[in-house]
């Protein structure tokens, strides 16, 4: 099935996907290189006042490591996130291996979206929240982190506009007769 392969296997058969979302590596990354830094600083610094490179080399290597294992939880998250746009529903599903938050919403169903970059990083580097109004619901779907906010709130909007054009031709189809 892979893993873009479980939303793919909810589509109806004349539903097509006309977008796919996913969550920013732009964090990771940025964590990530913050570890890097600091190793090297690490390195520098016990070079400088032990005089042992062997050791700043070993703490060097050793601050990397770890900041490769603290990341594993968010890459496995990142690689588990999937969110589609289709012809009639707006589609979500988090987790790897299980599904452990699987969400939908019928097109007729969203009133409004909302973009919220919450840093400058976030404007600099295209990434964001994205908050998904539905009618008939207290709730909201949101989603963090989203790569390209702006180009899933569009999608959006453009299939719900398009849904409502074809839904409304079917009811005025049916109402004339002409099935």
């Amino acid at each position: 099935m892979g893993l873009r392969g479980y939303i793919d296997n909810q589509l109806t058969k004349d539903e097509v996907v006309l977008y796919r979302a996913h969550v920013s590596w732009v964090p990771i990354i940025i964590r990530f290189l913050l570890f890097v830094i600091v190793a090297i600083v690490a390195c520098v610094l016990i070079v400088n006042f032990q005089g042992d490179s062997q050791l700043g080399l070993r703490v060097l290597l050793i601050v990397i490591l770890i900041g490769a294992v603290v990341q594993i939880p968010a890459i496995v998250h990142n690689l588990g996130v999937d969110i589609a746009v289709t012809n009639k529903r707006l589609h979500s599903k988090h987790g790897l291996i299980t599904v452990q938050n699987d969400r939908e919403s019928s097109l007729s169903r969203v009133d409004d979206t909302d973009i919220d970059f919450n840093s400058i990083f976030q404007r600099i580097f295209n990434y964001g929240s994205i908050e998904i109004h539905t009618i008939g619901s207290d709730s909201l779907i949101q989603f963090d982190k989203i790569a390209k906010p702006r180009l899933l709130k569009r999608a959006i909007n453009e299939a719900k506009e398009n849904y409502v054009k074809t839904s409304s031709d079917v009811v005025t189809d049916q109402a004339l007769g002409n099935n």
